[in-house]
């Protein structure tokens, strides 16, 4: 289990990338605003996303202040590593979210950033990799 926390405004629907591969017990939080102008979706993207079997909650920014839906997802973020313990992605291309990875870290809890759900298999394959390289 997973969660994924997408900054949409940021990343808008490239983050998404990766959706299809995810599994019934990984759970996708979309945080997004009324005004997406970066969110065109494409028929393959739509269903990409319904087919997912990830489950997938969207959260709609009302407030339309600086840095709103920063704050909410990083709220939501809380509330999550309070009443679960498993590994969790901030999907977003904003480096001010790598200060949550070093204060998680240093409380043991896995927190990353990464630009698309796709990066996380993509790193995960990679570890793989150098894992098989070091026991050779």
């Amino acid at each position: 289990m997973s969660y994924y926390l997408i900054d949409l405004e940021n990343v808008g629907i490239d983050g998404l990338n990766g959706i299809e591969d995810l599994k019934g017990t990984d759970n996708v939080v979309i945080f997004h605003n009324k005004e997406q102008a970066n969110s065109k979706i494409t028929l393959k993207q739509c269903m990409e996303i319904s087919t997912s079997n990830a489950n997938i909650e969207y959260i709609e920014i009302k407030n339309g202040t600086p840095n709103a839906l920063d704050m909410q997802l990083v709220s939501q973020l809380g509330f999550f590593v309070a009443t679960t313990n498993t590994a969790y992605y901030i999907v977003s291309k904003d480096t001010g979210y790598d200060c949550l990875r070093k204060y998680w870290q240093k409380n043991n809890r896995n927190v990353l950033r990464v630009t698309s759900i796709k990066a996380v298999f993509e790193l995960k394959d990679k570890k793989k990799e150098e894992q098989k390289e070091e026991k050779k």
